[in-house]
């Protein structure tokens, strides 16, 4: 995985998957937490010692002036949320009215979409439709976090795939801050996949199942 990984090339894909080893560590602890140490240590190995090309790629993620275009992008798109705020431009409706905002900065290199999960969101949906994305994810962690803890003791594997599946949904996120990847249907397509296993096996802690009704137990 740490392979494909970086020779994706993708740098929010590095810094997504260095986020969920991190809370991965915290919060298993122990043997865990090696595991994670081991895993971060690896992907460093592997993003300063494989290729020059990913090394350079890697090293650029810290270069302000290497990364003006994407900045601008968002400076762009901070435009267009601004002129609408509370509904957006509507969905569908970002080709017919990105140029304008992005013809005021000349260091743009794309204008596919705002390389922000959020912003995106803000852009074409406006503040409704963010505050329901947020409540939306925030939802599903909070049912995780509850459920992981509420299945603690119970038998493998339940606490790990309620514990693997909230993370993937928060490195998903953490992606979503440097790029779009919400908009790429290969990935969204295993996103509600992970977040149905995760809200089923959230059903399945004891804490949830004593809630239910019998007939749904």
């Amino acid at each position: 995985m740490l392979l494909a990984l970086v020779f994706s090339a993708t740098r929010g894909v590095w810094l997504a998957f260095a986020v969920v080893l991190v809370l991965a560590g915290c919060v298993r602890g122990g043997m865990g937490a090696v595991a994670s140490l081991v895993g971060l240590t690896v992907l460093f190995g592997l993003l300063v010692g494989m290729d020059a090309g990913i090394r350079e790629r890697a090293r650029s993620g810290f270069d302000l002036a290497a990364n003006i275009g994407r900045t601008q992008i968002w400076r762009a798109n901070v435009d267009m949320a601004s002129e609408r705020p509370l509904l957006g431009w509507g969905y569908g409706s970002y080709k017919h009215v990105r140029q304008r905002f992005y013809d005021r900065y000349a260091d743009v290199d794309t204008t596919a979409h705002a390389h922000n999960n959020f912003l995106q969101t803000l852009v074409d949906g406006g503040a409704l439709a963010l505050a329901t994305f947020l409540g939306l994810f925030g939802r599903m962690l909070a049912v995780g976090w509850r459920s992981y803890r509420a299945a603690a003791t119970a038998s493998e594997p339940l606490p790990s795939l309620i514990l693997a599946a909230t993370l993937a949904i928060v490195g998903f996120l953490v992606g979503g801050l440097t790029q779009y990847n919400f908009g790429d249907a290969e990935v969204v397509v295993y996103l509600w996949f992970t977040a149905a296993l995760l809200m089923r096996s959230a059903a399945l802690a004891p804490a949830q199942r004593a809630a239910e009704p019998p007939f749904l137990r």
